[in-house]
């Protein structure tokens, strides 16, 4: 009887027992699981804007293309924040009366700034799964990684820009021996101030050593305007029928004034430069009669004793036609039109 009793308990415990050790092995919620990818607000707990750049990849045919797809997001929101960071650090640096040089700048810049460090993106593999017919996948940038990195790269360019600026210190009276230092100088700084934009898009803080490197920068750009300043060009022009040569003078003399250079005509002094140029007219029809005009010649010291250097001044601008087409070519000729030639024809041999 007390078997039977037993049984019966049994029978009327076993599913109660079934039903706890089944409660008991249910899958409760795991606290290390991954959110949903359209969970927003877990992942940003998980991976903090502050601290990291994340993107989802998506792709139709495999994990592969998704990883590429995740990385190239990530990768472009970091080079969207040194774009925005460029040119706010630019401004820092250059004078309200500098609008060309900072033109000039942020475009170097930005030719120098691209984002190399790719290699520092990685996937999360944990993410690694597939809705529907979808490959997904997460990759991350760590930013103090990326700023650790970042620093050594500012650190190596620094160590190679700053005796640039040793090369500023005496002039010599060799200006296109100068100006070749200037150059160097100034694309040195300009590889700088990418690597201080990644810097601070990504970290919200200056590489260490640019406030002394910027300090630099201003004193090497002092220098140029003093020896712009004091430069001095004698412009010698050969006849060239057509065209009035003193008229021509004083449009060139304008627009080197445009530039922050001083000029005259006349014979060499001791300390001076000399451009002696041959104005090349060309002359063809289509209706009317149509002149172009090329400036060919040498500059050098007057002093002599060092290497002179061939320029030729040209451009689209300098044309002119009508009925009177070698006028009009020396009323278009005006410091606006003329000075951008200038640089670009003689920023070889003169630090503009």
């Amino acid at each position: 009887m007390k078997s039977h009793s037993r049984s019966v308990r049994w029978i009327v415990l076993l599913p109660v027992i079934l039903i706890m050790f089944g409660a008991c092995s249910r899958p409760e919620t795991d606290p290390y699981a991954l959110p949903a990818p359209d969970d927003t607000e877990a992942w940003a707990q998980r991976y903090p804007t502050s601290d990291w750049f994340s993107a989802w990849g998506t792709s139709t045919t495999s994990f592969t293309e998704a990883v590429m797809d995740a990385q190239a997001q990530v990768a472009a929101q970091v080079r969207s924040s040194i774009t925005a960071e460029t040119t706010s650090l630019a401004r820092a640096i250059m004078r309200d009366n500098e609008v060309t040089d900072f033109q000039e700048l942020i475009s170097e810049v930005r030719t120098t700034t691209t984002f190399t460090r790719a290699q520092l993106i990685q996937r999360v593999d944990a993410t690694l799964h597939i809705e529907g017919d979808q490959h997904l996948v997460m990759a991350v940038l760590d930013k103090q990684l990326l700023a650790r990195t970042l620093q050594g790269d500012y650190d190596t360019a620094a160590a190679k820009w700053r005796p640039a600026a040793a090369g500023l210190d005496r002039h010599n009276g060799d200006l296109p021996g100068w100006t070749v230092a200037w150059h160097r100088f100034r694309g040195g700084f300009a590889e700088l101030l990418s690597t201080a934009a990644e810097t601070r898009a990504t970290t919200g803080l200056y590489p260490a050593g640019y406030s002394q490197d910027q300090a630099t920068w201003a004193a090497g750009h002092a220098a140029r305007d003093s020896v712009l300043g004091s430069t001095r060009i004698v412009l010698q022009l050969a006849p060239t029928e057509g065209l009035d040569p003193v008229e021509l003078s004083e449009r060139l003399a304008a627009a080197f004034a445009e530039l922050g250079v001083g000029t005259r005509m006349g014979n060499c002094k001791r300390g001076d430069e000399t451009l002696r140029l041959e104005p090349v007219l060309t002359s063809h029809r289509v209706i009317g009669r149509v002149v172009s005009l090329e400036l060919r010649g040498t500059f050098g010291p007057c002093t002599g004793g060092l290497t002179w250097s061939e320029v030729a001044i040209s451009g689209s601008a300098l044309r002119g036609d009508g009925r009177e087409p070698e006028a009009d070519l020396l009323r278009s000729m005006t410091p606006e039109v003329v000075a951008p030639l200038l640089k670009e024809s003689l920023g070889h041999v003169i630090p503009f």
